[in-house]
């Protein structure tokens, strides 16, 4: 009875839940994402010295990405997604590599996120790793 009650359970929470978390990440982060805090974790680092620290991102397909930052400044590029492996190969890593430029006021914006990891369904974090600190970045999808 154990065995039909455990199976019967597992087949009901396989099937409650999303299907996101079978695809790509890089289909995954399609869409609108409102960048919605940013977390510091270790000794030292500032939050107020970040290339993004809030706003809206628009991952687009063909890698093309739309950023708009709080006073409506908005930036056009690209993101791309890259895989890796640990050094003991048992921690899969995605990292996310983004880059925007304002042409009216031709500043550029690039950051490289060297984790990603999705939360959710409509939710991730990005991490950028210091010698004694990391900041966390905290996605939400709109």
């Amino acid at each position: 009875m154990k065995p039909l009650y455990f199976l019967s359970l597992s087949l009901l929470m396989l099937t409650s839940c999303s299907k996101d978390i079978f695809k790509r990440y890089d289909k995954r982060i399609l869409g609108t994402w409102d960048l919605t805090d940013v977390d510091r974790a270790g000794v030292g680092g500032d939050t107020e010295n970040l290339i993004f620290r809030n706003g809206t991102f628009v991952f687009g397909d063909d890698d093309v990405l739309s950023y708009t930052d709080p006073n409506g400044d908005t930036y056009h590029g690209n993101w791309d997604i890259n895989r890796h492996y640990s050094g003991n190969q048992s921690e899969d890593i995605r990292t996310l590599s983004v880059n925007a430029v304002n042409f009216g006021t031709q500043e550029i914006r690039s950051e490289l996120f060297e984790n990603i990891r999705f939360t959710g369904t409509n939710k991730f974090k990005a991490f950028i790793y210091s010698r004694t600190h990391t900041f966390i970045f905290h996605f939400k999808q709109r």
